[in-house]
């Protein structure tokens, strides 16, 4: 999804991602990959609002995260 706006960045202020951390999709993109494309619109990770761990191996399947946009 986050590809498909990457020309709307620039208009962006705020950004609230829901980042997995396994292979639930076919195509995905990894934490490094989703920062190098928002810190190149100029965003920087502002908090992370939700950690969700699996019970069953205690890994980490996914983050909520928001990313703010300060030259606007």
């Amino acid at each position: 999804m986050l590809l498909g706006v990457k020309k709307n960045l620039k208009n962006i202020k705020l950004i609230r991602l829901e980042l997995m951390l396994y292979d639930l999709y076919e195509k995905k993109l990894s934490f490094f990959e989703v920062e190098k494309i928002l810190k190149g619109y100029k965003f920087e990770l502002y908090d992370i609002l939700h950690i969700s761990k699996n019970p069953k191996n205690f890994r980490t399947d996914w983050v909520e995260a928001i990313y703010i946009n300060n030259k606007i």
